[in-house]
Order: structure tokens, then C-alpha cells, then sequence
């Protein structure tokens, strides 16, 4: 049979692993697993797995999992893409099958890089008297603390003076984003993802990811059988565009949720704590990642509002006795126009599709969507045909070896 009528089939067959927490020794538990899937995710520092198998046979009991084992986890889509990882076992699921004693188990894991994490906290006083740019601050404790492997694809500005004071790596890293300035719209992320078939972090900037060419192009066809679908399926096979096989919009736009979470207007605030004084500086801009900003007429309105505070704000610790703490300049790196990730987290379109195992959080994929008339020249939809930012990706298969990719999509802005 041709590829293209089967186009879900995986090239090679999937392969489940299991194996001592770093490696070691494997037993191969494949033909036990009903799926298995894996999640990246630019929300998410560690990407995710989980594994549900049958285990009529107590394998779990036999390779004595409780916490100390990890996935080996291999994957092949129908265009002849791999992926493939090492996860971490950091919880197992049990349950029976139709009240039967025989038993059904979810493993989910992460990269063992977790354990880093949640096991040490950072008390790091050097840049009080050594300022560095934030995302130097955050590369210095990702390589002392996490020490995985990690692209730094983004720089920021100025140079910052500042304690780290008791927070996990992750925490510390997350408090430094939020002030981290950069050349574009300023939302930076630190999260996992597959790089050359391999889980691997990036710290990105959300603008400079968004402006980057669709490594693919979903299309949404007419119906699923009939000579349209088996052309983009066979474009498919041969690592071009992709089918999209269902298409829900969660959400258009939020806005009453957009403007509370600071898509109208932002605050820094300074806390005095010698003067016992507060001082609120003021960001009325709205840039948005993706096109231009939505509802122009609601954002003049509200911020126009009677209320002396916006509900978006940076609270940092100051100390005005600069003789006996240097200014830590963080007003320089975080008061600055920037884009707000109000627009993204109200904006999702979830598509399915064939795997695509090269499409993944931080990438960006392009939706081609006719207008829904019956026009058979019908032209292109403007709202939904465009690029959008990949938020999430979730790559699963089955025991029949199909293949198939989730993709979470994020556009803050509009045409």
C-alpha cells in the first residue's frame, strides 16, 4: 500500500525502554504500551512524557520501579522524522481494567534534569559587587545549578546588582525573565524542547522566535478522503505540508482577562525600604509579538480608567542608602516597553495533524484556512490563515505504530 493512503505510519517502529535512573542496562517493554506521548512547552522548563501500558504481566513489579528507573522513549512519524529521549520515571499511575484485577499503569516522567531543580536552592550574593546582564545571571545559574544541555540564543541589557536570595534554580531563573531586556519585545523563556532529534533547553526571546519562517504549512481541506487530501498527503510523506485533521479555536480573544493581566497598561514599582516610599512608574504601550494589538478602542478606553494602580505590576526592593548597597539598576532592565503575554494566554488554536516531530515549542507553523462558504475558488480566511508561534507540542503514537501531533498555537495580535 502506498505511504501517502497510510500516512499516519510511523517509518520505523516505535521502541519503549525502560532502564536505571541515568541508563544502564534496557528491557524492552513496547509491546506492553498502548501510547505513549511527549510534551514541550515554552510554559515549561523540562519537557514531559507520560507512557500508558498493560500490566497484566507486573512488569513495573519486576523491574522494581519506584522512582528510581527512567523511559527510553524512540519515535518515528510517517514523513521518516525521529525523535528520541531519556525521561526521568517521576510518578506511576495505577489502575484496574473493567474492575479486573488485572492493571493498567501511566508513567510520567520529565528529563532527569528535574532532580537538579527540586533538589538544591540558590544563595548567590557575587553580583552585588560584579553586575552582569540578566541572562548572564541565568546562564551562570543554569550551568552551576541544572547543568543540562542548553542553547543561549538571546542576550539582555544592562548590568544588573543583585542578590539571589533562597529560591530553587528554576524560581531564580523565572524572577530574572520577568527584568531581562533584550532587542526585541522582551518576553523571554527558558523551556525544553527537541534539537536534532534530542531534548535540549533554549533561552529564547518570544519576538525574535516569532519572527522566524513556518518550518511547516498545516492545511485545512474540504473533507478528509478526495483527491485535495491525498496530494497533501503525499506532499506530507515526502517532509512538506502537513493535513490538519481536526481545528478548534479555545480561545479568539479575552479581553477582560488581557486587561487585568496588563495588555492595556503596566506598572514598575520601586520600594523604598530606608524612605519607606513607593514610587509606580507607568507603561501605557501595547506591542504584541504577532501583528497589531487587538481592540485598539478598548485599550484607549481603559486606560483612561479612575484607578490610580494597573493591575499589572513589578514590585523590586530598593534601597535607597546606596552606601551601603549599590543600586542594582533593575528599573533599567525592567521599566522599558514591552510585549505582554496577556495577548498569548487568551489567544490558543489547537490543531492535530500527522506527526510532525520537527515541530515543536518555539517553533512557528503556518495555518492555511479557506473561507467556510461554498465557493469552490473560495479565497484564504484573514483571521485564520497566518504564522503562529508553536505554545505547545504534543507528539504521540499508538500500538499500530500512527503517529500523530498536537500543537497548541498562540497569535496575540491581529491582521
Amino acid at each position: 500500500m502506498s505511504d501517502y493512503l497510510e500516512p499516519a505510519k510511523g517509518k520505523k517502529k516505535y521502541k519503549v525502554e525502560i532502564c536505571n535512573l541515568f541508563g544502564g542496562s534496557r528491557q524492552d517493554i513496547s509491546q506492553y504500551v498502548a501510547s505513549v506521548s511527549v510534551t514541550s512547552s515554552i510554559d515549561n522548563p523540562f519537557m514531559q512524557m507520560s507512557c500508558m501500558l498493560s500490566d497484566e504481566q507486573s512488569i513495573m513489579r519486576e523491574n522494581d520501579v519506584t522512582g528510581d528507573k527512567s523511559i527510553v522513549l524512540y519515535m518515528s512519524a510517517g514523513d521518516g522524522k525521529e525523535i528520541s529521549g531519556l525521561f526521568h520515571i517521576n510518578t506511576m499511575k495505577f489502575q484496574t481494567i473493567n474492575g479486573r484485577r488485572s492493571g493498567g499503569v501511566e508513567l510520567v516522567g520529565m528529563t532527569a534534569d528535574h532532580l537538579n531543580n527540586a533538589s538544591q536552592k540558590v544563595m548567590e550574593s557575587k553580583f552585588r559587587k560584579s553586575p552582569a546582564a540578566c541572562t548572564s545571571i541565568i546562564q551562570f545559574i543554569f550551568d552551576k545549578y541544572i547543568k543540562g544541555d542548553i542553547d543561549y540564543n538571546v542576550s539582555s541589557s544592562p548590568a544588573v546588582k543583585i542578590d539571589i536570595p533562597n529560591q530553587t534554580p528554576m524560581q531564580a531563573i523565572s524572577w530574572l525573565l520577568e527584568r531581562s531586556q533584550g532587542v526585541g519585545e522582551n518576553m523571554f523563556v527558558l523551556y525544553q524542547t527537541f534539537v536534532g532529534k534530542k531534548p535540549k533547553f533554549q533561552l529564547d526571546e518570544v519576538s525574535i522566535l516569532a519572527q522566524q519562517g513556518p518550518k511547516r504549512t498545516c492545511v485545512m481541506t474540504e473533507g478528509v478522503a478526495g483527491s485535495e487530501a491525498h496530494e497533501i498527503d503525499k506532499e506530507y510523506i515526502g517532509g512538506g505540508n502537513v493535513r490538519i485533521l481536526d481545528f478548534h479555536q479555545d480561545s479568539g480573544f479575552d479581553l477582560h482577562s488581557m486587561v487585568q493581566q496588563g495588555y492595556a497598561a503596566k506598572e514598575y514599582a520601586e520600594i523604598d525600604i530606608v524612605e519607606k516610599t513607593v514610587i509606580f512608574e507607568k507603561d501605557t504601550s501595547t506591542n504584541t509579538v504577532m501583528g497589531s494589538p487587538r481592540a485598539p478602542e478598548v485599550l484607549s478606553a481603559t486606560r483612561q480608567m479612575a484607578g490610580p494602580r494597573n493591575t499589572r505590576c513589578i514590585y523590586d526592593i530598593f534601597c535607597s542608602d546606596t552606601d551601603y548597597f549599590p543600586d542594582p539598576k533593575l528599573k533599567d532592565a525592567s521599566l522599558k516597553s514591552k510585549s505582554s503575554a496577556a495577548g498569548m494566554l487568551s489567544t490558543r488554536i489547537t490543531v492535530a495533524t500527522y506527526g510532525i516531530l520537527d515541530c515543536n515549542a518555539g517553533d512557528v507553523v503556518k495555518i492555511l484556512y479557506k473561507e467556510n462558504n461554498a465557493n469552490p475558488d473560495r479565497p484564504e480566511d484573514k483571521e485564520y490563515s497566518r504564522n503562529y508561534l508553536v505554545h505547545t507540542s504534543k507528539h504521540m503514537v499508538s500500538t499500530n505504530n500512527e503517529c500523530y501531533t498536537l500543537l497548541e498555537l498562540v497569535n496575540d495580535g491581529q491582521k
